[in-house]
């Protein structure tokens, strides 16, 4: 599923409103909708997170691991949650 599908599945569940036939092409026809979807878009890219380099166990080595330690950091560093 991708990025406007989980927003229009989001906006469906959380305003019983179905904004899919109100789009034309990239636009809703509505400016609160269209407000809405570049909030959403906003608020996924702030997710992005740069994780800590891999580490190679040999050169050529085709499985980098990433130590849970770091990703934690990365991610607690981040602001994010998780479990």
């Amino acid at each position: 599923m991708g990025m406007r599908e989980e927003f229009e599945a989001w906006y469906l569940e959380t305003s019983d409103v179905d904004i899919r036939p109100a789009r034309i092409d990239d636009h809703y026809v509505l400016p609160v909708h269209n407000v809405a979807w570049c909030a959403w878009q906003a608020s996924r890219t702030s997710l992005v997170i740069e994780l800590p380099r891999p580490h190679f166990e040999f050169e050529g080595d085709p499985a980098p691991e990433l130590f849970a330690s770091e990703v934690h950091a990365a991610l607690t560093d981040a602001g994010v949650s998780y479990k």
